[in-house]
């Protein structure tokens, strides 16, 4: 795992994503090789996080999941940015191929509740690659308790295991492959600046006490800080300015 300068940079708002999400997402589907470079959407909405894959990951294709609801327009306007790519979009998880379509990355940003990001995770263990990983967008958002509580109790009644934690997304894989994954991100994290991390609260700082942040007894990386672009970096010289989203991008 690399962490490495990004060829296609957001244009605006219809593309907004956090510049360390970019970056971390990238470098793990590149881990794997081209003809395995699949990855799964639950949730496009404007496709600012799958238009990132595949315009920066060579031999990447696209799954989208989602039935836009009294969308059209919006819809019609994600479909327009897809253009040329290799991207199809269903309206649910039934119409995926179960014994073809295994994807290395699947993201998880469909209906912000409890059910349904409960119910999305689950499906997704059936369609993600042997040693694939699965992101959890909002698990930790104080406006969406919902997907915490669903986020959570995936994570206690599935084999899965977070093995790096931002402040948006929650990177899991399978248990069996956590030290692989916690290995991988380690390593990329420790060769670069920009992306701020942590093994635990207070790394580095005279912290009288710090608490391992253990999940299941297995250990996950964290970094909360926002990465910024700076003109001396290799990896992050230039990031557009993008406004702060909101709910009002939801409506058609």
């Amino acid at each position: 795992m690399k962490l490495r300068k990004l060829n296609h940079l957001p244009s605006g708002r219809d593309e907004w994503l956090i510049p360390k999400e970019a970056l971390i997402s990238v470098a793990i589907l590149e881990t794997f090789n081209p003809e395995s470079r699949l990855l799964i959407e639950c949730g496009v909405l404007n496709g600012a996080y799958t238009l990132n894959i595949l315009k920066n990951v060579l031999g990447s294709t696209a799954i989208g999941i989602d039935p836009f609801p009294n969308m059209s327009k919006l819809k019609a306007r994600m479909l327009a940015r897809m253009s040329g790519l290799k991207f199809d979009l269903l309206d649910s998880w039934n119409e995926l191929n179960l014994s073809k379509q295994k994807a290395s990355l699947i993201h998880i940003d469909g209906l912000h509740t409890e059910d349904a990001v409960y119910n999305d995770l689950v499906k997704a263990t059936i369609h993600l690659h042997e040693g694939g990983v699965i992101v959890c967008d909002d698990y930790c958002q104080s406006i969406f308790p919902g997907v915490a509580i669903g986020y959570s109790k995936f994570i206690l009644n599935f084999e899965y295991i977070p093995f790096l934690c931002t402040g948006s997304k929650a990177y899991i894989c399978e248990t069996r492959y956590h030290q692989s994954w916690l290995t991988r991100c380690t390593e990329a994290l420790s060769m670069q600046s920009i992306i701020p991390w942590a093994r635990h609260l207070g790394e580095g700082e005279d912290t009288p006490y710090v608490s391992m942040p253990l999940i299941k007894g297995y250990p996950t990386l964290l970094s909360w800080d926002y990465a910024r672009a700076s003109s001396t970096s290799d990896l992050l010289p230039v990031w557009p300015e993008q406004p702060p989203t909101n709910l009002i991008q939801l409506k058609d």
